[in-house]
C-alpha cells in the first residue's frame, strides 16, 4: 500500500509542477486568451488546475481537476472547463465544505495526438477566479504514440560515425549526459538515476536517492555537470543540489533550497558552481553561486521568474542564465557579485528562456526561447549591453535546443518546426537544415567545427561547421534528448527520451491520424483522489530522524540527519530485496540485483563504418542507415529498476495543517515542491 501511495505522490508532484511548465508553450492551433480578472474582495478560489494523467496515449479518460473554495463557504455559480476553445462544465468529484474546498473534474478522452489548451474558471454570483493559465493556456494532457520503454545512451566517435557502445535504460528517461575533457568519465542523468560511466561503457556506479527524491520532472529534466577531469560531478534535481566524487556514489555535499533546482552547471576545476532554481509562481526564483571548496552560497539573485538554464565559464568567473514566465530575460553575472553585467527586456511576448550559453572568456553568450510565428528567439549578447547584438526568427516555434563554441564564434540552435540554423558571431546565416522531425538535442564542438543534433524522428546527426550536409547519422531507439561533445571534440554521446519534448506539437505523420477508441483506457481516478486527499492528519507530526525519509520542511538535511537525507548514511541494506539502498554502500558492483537496472547494459560496438550520406543535405525523413553488423550481441530483457519511494514530509513546526481533500495542496506556492524534492 505505501509504494502504491508512493506512486500516486510523484504523480501529483507533476501535475503540480507542470502547470507552470506547459502554461507558456505555443499551440498549434488558435484559442482565445480571455482579459485578466479585476481582483475584488469576494472572489473565490481556484487552487490549481491540473489534467490526470499528465501524460499518456489517446483513446484514455483523462480528467481535468481544480479545486474551488470560498471563505466564506459559498457555493459556486458555475465552475467550467476552457478546452480547445468550448467550455465545459465541471461535476463534483470529492468535498462539501466549501470553505475548506471542493474537488471538481471533467473527463475527456482525446482521439489524435493534437495539443489540448485548457484553463478552470468558477464564479461565486460575486467574483471569479481562474486557473491553470498565466498569460496562456496550460496544454495536456501530452500525448504521445511511443512507450518510451527503450531509452539508451550512445557514445560515438565522431569522425568516423563508429558506435562504440550502447548504454540501455530501458523505461529511464535520459534527461541529461555530460563528458569530461578527454571522453574518459561520462555522467548520465536519467528519471531515477545518476550514472557514472567509462570511455568504455563499464560503470563505475550510479546513484539514486530514495530521501531526496532524484526523479526528474519530465518536461523540466533538472541538470547534471562534470568537471573537465572527470573527478568531481554535481546534479541538480527536486530542491536540491548533490556533489560527488568520481570514486563515489555517496554524495560530499548536499545542499537544500527551498524550491526546485532546475539547472547547474560547474567549472572546468570542480571550485564553482552555478544552479538555478524556482517554481514559476515568485517563489524561491533565484540563480544561485556555490564556492564548492568551501561548500558555501557566494551569493544569490531573485528574479520574477525561475532561471531555466545556467551555463559557467570554464574559470567559473563570468554566468549566462535564462528566465522563464513571465520575466523572459537573458543574464550575465560574475562571480563576485550578483550585480547583473547584462539584464536584457522581456525578450517574447510570453514564452520563457530555455537555453543559456557562454563563452569561455565571458564576453558574449547565446540563448533560445520557446517563441511565436513571426518573432525572434534566439539571441547573441555581449556582456557589455543589456541589447542584443543579434537575434534570428527561426521557420519555427519554439528553440529548445542550443550549442555555441568556446570562442562565441559558432552559434547552432534546433527548432520545433525540425530545422537547424548554424550563425558566425556577427549573427550571418551559415546555413540551415531540414532533419524532418523536431530538434532537441544539439551541441557544438569547442572549437566549433563540429556540430551534433537528435531529433523526435530518432535520428543522431553529425556534421561539419562547413557544410550543412550530414557526415553521418544513427537510428535510436527513441526520441533523442541530449547530446553531448567530449571537450576534445573527438566522443558525442547521445541519450533518448522524451525529455524536453513535452507539450510541443510534434511535426510528424501520426499527428494527423485519428485513433478509433473502440477500446478506452480508464485510469485509476479513485486512487489518485485518495493519495491526493491524503485522509484528515496524514503527513502532519515532527520529523523523526532515522525513518528513511527524508523531511527538509521539518528542518532535516544531510547535515542534520544524513542516515535519512544522504546516501552513506547508516541505512541496513539487504541485497537481493530489489531495492538499492547506495546509503548502506549497495552499488552496482556489490549488489547488481538490486542496483542495475538493466543487466549488461552496454552493448560493444563492431567494427565497421556508417554508411556515409551523399553530399547533398538529405531530405527529411530519408533514411541513412549506420551498417551495423548482425553480430552485434543481442540484449537480455531488462530488469525491473529499484524505484525509490519519495515520502510525504511532516510539515514545519507552526506550519498550518489542512486535512482531507485540501492537506495535499495547501502549501502548493512555498513549501509542498521543495518539500518532495522532485522537479
Amino acid at each position: 500500500m505505501e509504494r502504491w501511495k508512493n506512486c500516486w505522490r510523484f504523480v501529483v508532484v507533476f501535475l503540480l509542477f507542470a502547470s507552470f511548465c506547459i502554461a507558456e508553450d505555443k499551440p498549434s492551433q488558435q484559442y482565445v486568451i480571455p482579459e485578466k480578472l479585476v481582483p475584488t474582495p469576494d472572489d473565490p478560489e481556484l487552487i490549481q488546475g491540473s489534467v490526470f494523467p499528465p501524460y499518456g496515449a489517446p483513446c484514455t479518460n483523462y480528467t481535468y481537476i481544480t479545486v474551488y473554495r470560498d471563505r466564506e463557504g459559498r457555493p459556486p455559480a458555475y465552475v467550467k472547463l476552457y478546452l480547445n476553445n468550448e467550455w465545459h462544465d465541471l461535476q463534483k468529484l470529492q468535498g462539501s465544505d466549501y470553505k475548506s474546498g471542493v474537488m471538481y473534474g471533467y473527463s475527456f478522452v482525446p482521439t489524435s495526438l493534437k495539443a489540448n489548451f485548457y484553463y478552470f474558471e468558477a464564479s461565486n454570483g460575486l467574483g471569479k477566479a481562474r486557473a491553470a493559465i498565466i498569460e496562456s493556456p496550460d496544454n495536456g494532457p501530452q500525448l504521445f504514440s511511443s512507450s518510451f520503454e527503450n531509452n539508451a545512451v550512445y557514445l560515438f566517435d565522431f569522425a568516423s560515425g563508429a558506435l562504440k557502445w550502447r548504454f540501455q535504460t530501458g523505461k529511464e528517461w535520459v534527461g541529461h549526459v555530460k563528458l569530461s575533457q578527454d571522453g574518459s568519465t561520462i555522467a548520465v542523468k536519467t528519471s531515477n538515476y545518476l550514472f557514472l560511466l567509462s570511455r568504455d561503457g563499464a560503470q563505475f556506479w550510479n546513484f539514486t536517492d530514495r530521501g531526496g527524491g532524484l526523479m526528474m520532472n519530465e518536461n523540466e529534466p533538472g541538470g547534471v555537470a562534470i568537471a573537465d577531469d572527470g573527478s568531481t560531478i554535481a546534479i541538480a534535481q527536486g530542491s536540491a543540489f548533490y556533489l560527488f566524487d568520481a570514486d563515489s556514489n555517496r554524495p560530499v555535499w548536499q545542499k537544500s533550497f527551498e524550491t526546485n533546482a532546475i539547472s547547474v552547471d560547474i567549472s572546468a576545476d570542480g571550485k564553482y558552481a552555478a544552479v538555478g532554481l524556482g517554481t514559476g509562481y515568485n517563489s524561491g526564483n533565484r540563480v544561485v553561486m556555490l564556492d564548492l571548496g568551501a561548500r558555501r552560497e557566494l551569493w544569490s539573485y531573485q528574479a520574477p521568474a525561475y532561471f531555466q538554464s545556467v551555463d559557467l565559464t570554464p574559470d567559473g568567473q563570468y554566468l549566462a542564465a535564462a528566465t522563464g514566465c513571465p520575466d523572459r530575460r537573458a543574464y550575465m553575472f560574475a562571480r563576485e557579485s550578483n550585480a547583473t553585467l547584462a539584464r536584457s527586456d522581456g525578450l517574447t511576448r510570453d514564452s520563457p528562456g530555455k537555453q543559456a550559453r557562454i563563452s569561455d572568456d565571458g564576453l558574449h553568450a547565446a540563448f533560445s526561447f520557446d517563441g511565436e510565428q513571426g518573432k525572434p528567439n534566439i539571441f547573441y549578447f555581449s556582456r557589455s549591453s543589456s541589447q542584443p547584438l543579434w537575434s534570428y526568427m527561426p521557420n519555427g516555434i519554439d528553440s529548445r535546443s542550443l550549442g555555441m563554441s568556446a570562442d562565441g564564434g559558432t552559434v547552432a540552435a534546433g527548432t520545433s518546426a525540425s530545422y537547424m540554423h548554424v550563425f558566425d558571431s556577427t549573427g550571418s546565416l551559415l546555413w540551415s537544415y531540414n532533419a524532418g522531425r523536431r530538434v532537441g538535442a544539439l551541441d557544438v564542438s569547442r572549437d566549433g567545427e563540429r556540430i551534433a543534433a537528435g531529433t523526435t524522428g530518432r535520428k543522431i546527426l553529425a556534421f561539419p561547421r562547413a557544410s550543412s550536409s550530414p557526415i553521418w547519422t544513427y537510428d535510436a531507439s527513441e526520441w533523442v534528448s541530449t547530446i553531448a561533445f567530449s571537450g576534445d571534440g573527438k566522443l558525442v554521446a547521445a541519450g533518448t527520451g522524451p525529455v524536453g519534448y513535452f507539450f510541443e506539437t510534434d511535426f510528424a505523420e501520426d499527428e494527423a491520424r485519428q485513433w478509433d477508441c473502440s477500446v478506452i483506457n480508464n485510469p485509476d481516478l479513485e486512487g489518485f483522489i485518495a493519495a491526493m486527499g491524503g485522509g484528515e492528519g496524514e503527513g502532519a507530526g515532527n520529523a523523526e530522524c532515522g525513518n528513511d525519509m527524508c523531511e527538509p520542511s521539518a528542518g532535516e538535511s544531510s547535515e542534520t540527519c544524513p542516515s535519512d537525507c544522504m546516501a552513506g548514511g547508516e541505512e541496513e541494506g539487504v541485497c537481493g530485496d530489489d531495492d538499492c539502498s547506495p546509503r548502506a554502500g549497495e552499488t552496482p558492483f556489490s549488489c547488481p540485483e538490486d542496483c542495475n537496472p538493466a543487466q549488461q547494459h552496454q552493448v560493444p560496438a563492431q567494427d565497421g563504418q556508417p554508411q556515409q550520406p551523399s553530399e547533398q543535405p538529405q531530405a527529411p525523413n530519408q533514411t541513412v542507415q549506420p551498417q551495423v553488423p548482425p553480430s552485434t550481441p543481442q540484449q537480455p530483457p531488462a530488469q525491473p529498476v529499484p524505484q525509490p519511494q519519495p515520502q510525504v514530509p511532516a510539515p514545519s513546526p507552526g506550519q498550518p495543517q489542512d486535512v482531507g481533500i485540501l492537506g495535499w495542496i495547501s502549501e502548493f506556492i512555498g513549501g509542498i515542491l521543495r518539500f518532495f524534492g522532485i522537479g
